[in-house]
This record gives structure tokens, sequence and C-alpha cells, in this order.
């Protein structure tokens, strides 16, 4: 049985529905749209969802988690080089800190003709 894990819960396919471990409810397919306002505008049926294991919270309107919210802009990051731990602080004041791997990276988009990083 294939598992995963949702806001912090352990979630298993059990054939023909995700559901949660603990209890075996079925999850509803809305639960995936993580309510953006693309999908449910300003109508977000919170009670649909649990919230984070971890902080007791549900998403935000925005589909964002509670404890981030609406990250905003990125004002100073490190990648950790590999060695220590990285971090991103965004403009609202949040910083993130740890191991963390960097998807879909192309550093050919980084350099121009010349190779020279731009």
């Amino acid at each position: 049985m294939a598992t995963a894990s949702l806001v912090g819960h352990i979630v298993a396919w059990n054939g023909s529905n995700w559901v949660y471990a603990d209890t075996g409810d079925i999850i509803p397919d809305s639960w995936f749209d993580r309510c953006t306002r693309d999908v449910w505008g300003d109508k977000c049926p919170i009670d649909i969802w649990r919230p984070c294991k971890k902080c007791g919270e549900y998403p935000n309107r925005e589909g964002d988690d509670f404890c981030l919210g609406h990250l905003g802009k990125v004002l100073n990051a490190c990648c950790g080089h590999g060695k220590d731990e990285g971090y991103i602080m965004f403009e609202n004041g949040i910083t993130i800190r740890g191991k963390f791997e960097i998807e879909n990276w192309d550093k050919k988009k980084w350099r121009d003709s010349n190779n020279e990083y731009i």
C-alpha cells in the first residue's frame, strides 16, 4: 500500500482512494486543490481539511500553510553549499532554515552565451 503525508498526517492509497491511515476516512479529491483562489474563489470550504499536524491550524484562504502565510518576495537566501544549513528570508519576516534540495535548477539559465554568470 502506497503512503504519503498530507499536512503531517499519514495517508494511504487503498486501491481506489487516498485515506487517512489512522481512521481510514476517505480524503475528498477537493482536498488536493489546497484551497487556491483559482479553484475555489472566496468560498474555500475549510471544513473538508484536517489541520496541520504540527501547528493545529488550517491553510489560509490562498491555500498557503498557516504558519508560513503568504511569503512574498525573497530578501536574502543561502543554499548552505552542501555543508551547512541553508536559509530563505522573506519580506514578511519569516526565515526558513534547514538542509534542503533545490529542485528544477538548470545552471544554463544562470549563464550568458559567453558562459559568464548573469
